[in-house]
């Protein structure tokens, strides 16, 4: 600095060595993976599910390490997460999925950290990522409903009818139930089950109880099933308890029980009031049962017989049917060779039990109509029979599913239940013993004619002339052989008097006689009063 020339170098010390090592620069590794729960280590997902990531670091000579998640969009990382955290060996996070389906959506991981060497230089992993799948997340939906019989699945049961109750769990999201269900059954006052009313089932399996309807009607009630709080299924990915679809838990079945009828009416079918004895297949009384359709699945009726009694015409039961009747039978009132039921042998007692061969079934909305045919007996003493069913419960009528016995209407029921057929008088089969006529006496505007009855054995002409006391000719008839009033056989209704002579002029009242003669020559007379 004095001389402003150049400095003076020592001729040893003219230059200095400085000794360098190099060494090989730092590094950071890093693997990251899903740490939690269980079900999203697939890496399928549910929407909204919340996940545990983590990050391995592996590094050498690089310090103070910081590891960023970087998340897709509509991800967000759980409340006080930092997406930047410091950790020499490993780094953790928790975030949540979004609320919507991705097929395919990537979380990225890179650690960084400053060189040891130099702090200058910052050395970071290769970037880490962690490839998701989100599906929605499960979520259930209760269902229940009456599965049997199918009379009963319209929800409107007889009463004491049993139906089968069903429920599942159906489920509107992706991701799969795991775990088990439990299901309680919750009845109205009336129902009963001896099931327990709590199930403990896999989630894909069905609940049954099997239900009794009550022995009343009853308005509408909830049969409910419930999954309690806590026993639900659970998603496959969260391993936590599944949503329930619009937070219900319960399904219910509105029921109702009501009491099954049935319609009775008796067909005034019959036209012959007259037999002879021995006279077979006599139409004595018909009736008509109609199945109302009550609901949509109207339960079938089942008519298997009936019980019967025989009286006379003042009412008086006839001990033993056999001395008036040789077989009884039930058959289908438009088929009379559709035979349902028959008897021909009589024990004790005035009541007959007539057993179907085969049930009738009377379809929902549909009619069955039988006919009771008697045989008269060749050697019965009775002049006039009738017959009677005693009781409502002497129709052996149920429900197809219930046995319930329906409730009888259009009759009297109970003690006041009255179903008769009319009299039928009982002939001779002779000319003699069938010639009568009914009404007698006749000629109030209730009665105002009456009826000629006779037996023919065979055909032949017929002349039917009718005197006063007398013996003034009032009125007559002749028939040929070749009429209906001529033909062999019963005779009841084929000849009418009106009281009118023939000249169309009322007769007075009084004792009229009435006598016919056959084409063979027989003859025979009979009695009439005409009272106005």
């Amino acid at each position: 600095e004095n001389t402003n020339s150049t400095a003076y170098y020592h001729p040893k010390n003219n230059k200095v060595n400085i000794p360098i090592i190099t060494v090989a620069g730092g590094f950071v590794e890093i693997a990251a993976a899903i740490q939690g729960p269980t079900g999203a280590l697939d890496r399928v997902v549910s929407t909204e599910q919340g996940l545990d990531i983590q990050v391995s670091i592996n590094s050498k000579d690089v310090r103070d390490i910081e590891s960023e998640l970087i998340l897709p969009e509509n991800f967000s990382f759980s409340p006080n997460v930092n997406p930047i955290q410091s950790g020499e060996s490993s780094a953790q996070w928790q975030i949540v999925c979004p609320a919507d389906t991705i097929s395919s959506a990537v979380l990225k991981i890179i650690s960084c950290g400053i060189d040891v060497n130099n702090d200058t230089v910052h050395i970071c992993s290769d970037t880490a990522r962690i490839f998701l799948k989100i599906v929605h997340k499960a979520l259930a939906e209760v269902t229940a409903f009456i599965s049997s019989p199918l009379e009963a699945t319209d929800r409107i049961v007889s009463i004491e009818q049993e139906f089968v109750v069903q429920a599942y769990l159906i489920n509107h999201g992706q991701a799969n139930f795991e775990g088990n269900v439990v299901y309680q059954l919750i009845l109205p006052d009336g129902y009963a089950t001896q099931q327990p009313l709590m199930v403990n089932l896999t989630s894909a399996e069905v609940a049954e109880w099997n239900i009794k309807a009550p022995s009343t009607e009853k308005p509408v009630a909830n049969i409910e099933v419930r999954i309690p709080a806590g026993a639900g299924p659970r998603d496959e990915n969260t391993n936590m308890q599944a949503m329930f679809f619009d937070d219900k838990r319960s399904s219910v079945i509105p029921v109702t029980t009501y009491q099954k009828t049935v319609q009775l009416s008796k067909l005034p079918d019959r036209t012959v009031n007259t037999v002879v004895k021995g006279q077979p297949n006599v139409r004595l009384l018909s009736l008509s049962f109609f199945n109302p359709k009550q609901d949509v699945h109207t339960n079938n009726l089942i008519l298997t017989g009936f019980e019967v009694e025989f009286k006379d015409r003042l009412g008086r039961e006839i001990a033993n049917p056999a001395e008036v009747i040789s077989r009884v039978a039930v058959c289908d009132y438009s088929d009379s060779t559709l035979v349902y039921g028959a008897v021909s042998q009589f024990s004790s007692g005035s009541r007959v039990r007539i057993d179907f061969f085969q049930p009738d079934t009377i379809p929902p909305d549909q009619t069955s109509t039988v006919s009771f045919i008697i045989d008269i007996a060749q050697a019965t003493k009775h002049s006039d029979v009738m017959l009677a069913i005693p009781a409502d419960t002497s129709i052996f009528i149920n429900e197809a599913q219930t046995m319930n016995r329906p409730v009888i209407e259009g009759v009297s029921t109970g003690a006041d239940f009255e179903l008769a057929s009319d009299f039928l008088v009982i002939m001779g089969d002779n000319l003699s013993e069938s010639f009568r006529n009914y009404p007698n006496p006749f000629g109030d505007p209730t009665k105002p004619t009456t009826t000629i009855t006779y037996f023919l054995k065979q055909d032949t002409d017929v002349d039917i002339k009718i005197y006063t006391l007398i013996g003034e000719l009032v009125w007559s008839r002749s028939f040929k052989s070749s009429q209906t009033q001529g033909r062999a056989g019963t005779h009841d209704g084929d000849v009418i008097w009106d009281a009118k002579n023939d000249e169309g002029n009322t007769v007075l009242n009084g004792v009229y006689l009435i006598y016919l003669k056959t084409g063979f020559g027989e003859t025979t007379t009979t009695k009439a009063l005409l009272v106005k």
